[in-house]
């Protein structure tokens, strides 16, 4: 299944994420200089965007690899992937970039109308947040890479799954067994959508 990887990746990231987050906690109660508070989460979310993106990059290229896209044509599935970066999701309904410097200018907002006993507050909310965000796009990722190797192999159809138990929601599950050209599938429905497709 597709999201093996991305569940692999999100927890990878998490971690980076909750290092950095506790770095830049520190440095932001321990400092003296609110100036400083800008400069401390700049860095902090320019090194978690670099983190991301090589993860990003390495989930794509083994999704692509294991359901056999052409690997000539991995340069053009990773462009693809960049394209994402800066274009509006229709699921998520913002594009990456803007939103991880929205998220980023949120925090330090917060930090500035923080005192140093609530700026662990400010930094949790804004951790969780970005943790959606994160998870959010690697099940992106995931399901696009899959469809462009599904692609690459030939493939011209395909049967829309959901995961079959209980958990299946009640926008997924009209969708269960439905067939539709490969260049024209639904994007996944909801967040934390796990439904994928099977080649016919």
């Amino acid at each position: 299944m597709i999201y093996k990887y991305s569940d692999k990746t999100i927890e990878k990231l998490n971690k980076i994420i909750i290092k950095e987050f506790n770095k830049a906690k520190s440095q932001c109660i321990s400092g003296f200089d609110e100036l400083n508070y800008f400069k401390i989460c700049d860095k902090m979310y320019k090194r978690l965007d670099k983190s991301f993106k090589k993860y990003y990059s390495a989930l794509v290229r083994r999704i692509y690899e294991e359901y056999d896209g052409i690997i000539d044509e991995i340069e053009e599935m990773e462009d693809l992937i960049n394209n994402y970066y800066n274009t509006p999701n229709a699921l998520t309904e913002y594009d990456y970039e803007k939103e991880l410097e929205r998220k980023k200018d949120r925090l330090v907002e917060s930090l500035y109308a923080s005192d140093k006993g609530d700026m662990p507050k400010a930094f949790d909310k804004a951790k969780k947040l970005l943790a959606n965000q994160v998870a959010q796009y690697s099940d992106i990722f995931s399901f696009i890479s899959y469809i462009e190797a599904l692609k690459s192999r030939g493939v011209k159809k395909v049967k829309w799954r959901t995961e079959g138990d209980y958990k299946v929601c009640s926008v997924c599950l009209p969708l269960e067994g439905k067939i539709y050209p490969i260049d024209n599938i639904p994007n996944l429905q909801h967040w934390n959508c796990r439904c994928w497709v099977e080649p016919i």
